[in-house]
């Protein structure tokens, strides 16, 4: 695909996205990287066009260089969007409660802290972003799980070894795994 079509097919996408205003971004490709250049209105909105842009066939990166540019009905002080993040996360199922942080700085929303699994990372990430008023995220959370490596492969191991004895028995034709990890 040449730069040029490639530039269209993105341009085209951007066109076709409903939460995107493509009438102030431009586009430029460049041997299958995307710069996405101009203003949008939301940080959501800004995601979203990279996330249309990456969708395309022979996309192979973008630099997002959009800039959010909050209209008057959607400014927040960073004192309103740090309460509402908070209150954002407490209302996710998914996100632990206590275990994220909350830090705003014109706008740009920090997360920090500790979670078990990355789709709480993402979680907490997805809930803020949506946010009125904020103008970027940046995630800092540590997925930390509570199981050490360690552990896990011994108990792996020790499931496999199982398996391999059950089959190594005289007379066995079958053999149904229903080994269960315990920690």
């Amino acid at each position: 695909m040449t730069n040029k079509d490639l530039k269209q097919a993105v341009q085209n996408a951007l066109d076709w996205e409903p939460s995107v205003d493509p009438s102030d971004i431009g586009v430029s490709a460049d041997e299958g990287v995307v710069t996405l250049r101009g203003n949008v209105r939301t940080y959501d909105e800004k995601h979203a066009a990279e996330r249309a842009a990456l969708s395309i066939f022979g996309v192979s990166g973008v630099a997002n260089d959009l800039a959010v540019r909050l209209p008057t009905a959607f400014e927040r002080t960073d004192t309103e969007i740090a309460q509402a993040a908070v209150i954002a996360l407490k209302w996710n199922s998914v996100v632990p409660l206590g275990g994220i942080s909350v830090s705003v700085s014109d706008g740009w929303v920090t997360l920090t802290g500790d979670v078990q699994w990355q789709y709480q990372k993402d979680a907490a990430a997805g809930c803020v972003r949506d946010l009125i008023g904020v103008k970027g995220v940046t995630n800092t959370i540590t997925v930390q799980p509570h199981v050490k490596p360690l552990d896990v492969r011994t108990q792996i191991e020790a499931a496999s070894t199982a398996e391999r004895a059950a089959w190594a028995a005289p007379g066995v034709t079958q053999v149904e795994d229903h080994l269960t990890i315990v920690r």
